[in-house]
This record gives C-alpha cells, sequence and structure tokens, in this order.
C-alpha cells in the first residue's frame, strides 16, 4: 500500500527517513534552505543527492545553483557526476568552470571524466582545443570519446583526422559512436565503409541501438546505390537479430522512425528507387 506523509519544514525535522527504509510514498515539504541545510549536514548518498536533485529543478536561484556547484567536491564520485549533469542552461562563473576543468582532468572516475569533458564542450571554447586533443590519447574510452566529440564542436576538421586515424584501431565502448558520429557529422559519404564497417563489427546492444539515429541520418546523404542498400540491409539484419521478446518495443522506432524516416528522405529528394527499397524491408500493414 502506499501512504502520504505530510513533512513539516522545520530543520529540526529536516529528514523524516532519515535512513531511506520506509516503505512509502513520501511527500516533503521542504524549501530551498532545507535542502541546503540536508546537502551540508545529510549523513549519506541519498540525503545530499535528494538536495541536488531539488537544487538542480531551480538552478536560477543563486543559492540553488551554489549547492549544485558545491556538489561538484563532494566525496562521493555519483554527486559530483549528479552535479555535472544539473546546470542546464545557467551561466557559469569562473569558480564553477575551475572545478569542472579540474574534475575533466583528474577525477579519479573516469565516467566523471568524461561527463566534465561533456559539459566543457558545451562552452565551445576554443581554449579548451589542445586539452580535448590530449585526452582523446587517454587509457579511458569514456573519457577519449567524449574528448573526441568535444572537439568536433570546436574544430571538426581536426575531428575528422582523429576520428579517422582511430577508425583503423581496435576501440571499444563509447570511442566507437564517437568515431562512427564525428566522421557522420564532419564527413561525407566517402567515408561510408569506415561508418559501415564500425556499425556491423558491433553486437546486438543498446549502444547499437543508440548509434541507428545517427547511422540512419548518415544514409540519407549516400547516394550510390550499393552502398546504400548494404546499409539499409545492415539496419534490417539488426532489426531481427534482436531479441523477440524486446521487439514490441524496438521494431516500431526502427521501422518507422529509423528506416520510414530515410523512405521519406529519399523520396523528397527524388530518389525514388533507394525509397522503395526501403519501404521494401518494412513490415506489410495489417
Amino acid at each position: 500500500d502506499s501512504f502520504l506523509f505530510k513533512v513539516s519544514s522545520k530543520p529540526d525535522l529536516i529528514n523524516v527517513d532519515a535512513d531511506k527504509i520506509i516503505l512509502a510514498d513520501k511527500k516533503d515539504n521542504k524549501g530551498l534552505a532545507e535542502y541546503i541545510f540536508q546537502y551540508k549536514h545529510g549523513s549519506n548518498y541519498l540525503d545530499r543527492r535528494e538536495a541536488v536533485d531539488f537544487a538542480s529543478r531551480n538552478i536560477k536561484d543563486p543559492a540553488a545553483y551554489q549547492l549544485v556547484a558545491d556538489a561538484l567536491s563532494d566525496p562521493f564520485h555519483r554527486i559530483r557526476a549528479k552535479a555535472l549533469s544539473s546546470f542546464g542552461t545557467a551561466t557559469l562563473d569562473a569558480a564553477t568552470l575551475g572545478k569542472i576543468e579540474a574534475i575533466a582532468k583528474n577525477d579519479p572516475y573516469r565516467k566523471v571524466r568524461a561527463d566534465a569533458i561533456d559539459e566543457l564542450a558545451k562552452r565551445k571554447n576554443n581554449n579548451y582545443k589542445d586539452f580535448f586533443l590530449k585526452a582523446i590519447n587517454d587509457s579511458s574510452y569514456s573519457v577519449a570519446g567524449a574528448a573526441l566529440e568535444a572537439l568536433a564542436v570546436i574544430d571538426c576538421p581536426k575531428a575528422f583526422a582523429e576520428a579517422s586515424r582511430l577508425a583503423g584501431e581496435h576501440v571499444k565502448g563509447r570511442l566507437i559512436t564517437a568515431v562512427s558520429d564525428v566522421l557522420i557529422t564532419c564527413g561525407d559519404e566517402s567515408v561510408f565503409d569506415i561508418v559501415a564497417e564500425k556499425f556491423d563489427a558491433m553486437p546486438v546492444s543498446q549502444q547499437k541501438f543508440s548509434f541507428l539515429t545517427s547511422f540512419g541520418e548518415f544514409l540519407t546523404k549516400v547516394t550510390d546505390p550499393v552502398k546504400f542498400k548494404k546499409g539499409i540491409d545492415m539496419i534490417v539484419s539488426f532489426r531481427d537479430a534482436i531479441p523477440q521478446q524486446a521487439r514490441s518495443q524496438t521494431d516500431p522506432y526502427i521501422n518507422a522512425m529509423i528506416l520510414s524516416g530515410i523512405a521519406a528522405k529519399k523520396e523528397a529528394a527524388g530518389a525514388k528507387e533507394l525509397a522503395a527499397y526501403v519501404k521494401a524491408k518494412l513490415p506489410a500493414k495489417p
């Protein structure tokens, strides 16, 4: 059963479920001041995470912004990661940017470093170029992938050159997707073989499913009929290789969004034969 507790916002009742063990739906009527107190004095991860969550939804408030900025120095890496994703469109001051730069370079957790690089990429600051170039060669595929994508934001030709170099190496994880995305974004049809090979080499996975949108968009730029049909066949093979129990969720997206979207763009471009080829791969309507 569900129960609704009305909790006082007084500081002495700051957390009715401090140990997070009550099996109930809890509603805390607390304001920002109480959540700032909770973050500073909370005894566990969930206390501080809850406070950062609240502050992220009120990031335009200077006090909420400061709470999130303080959380960048939290001892727990998941709180730091949450803080990095909590600024939204807020303008970052110099002190906050300095913290994010330090995390990107020195945080002991690779995923957090990658998240910090993602945040720096949003700044579109050419001063980070040398750092991104260096980070592309990091031993962490997450960090290297984030750095390659960040470099593409400020220098697409240089990112394309780096992606072309990495395409010939044995890379994994986020870096595979980053290489393909940059080749697609910064290149043209001439990189089809490289991109298609990377897509085809990915196992049936969430990563490959996530890459479908970029690969599909890339195929809309491919005019060579042989290459285009090869790419479509790869998408269809992936669709049909997904376990049957999951296909009720994945088929509608792949058929209606990816394949139908490609067909529509080809038809609009006058490539009716290519559009027809895609349509033939779609299931017959009942």
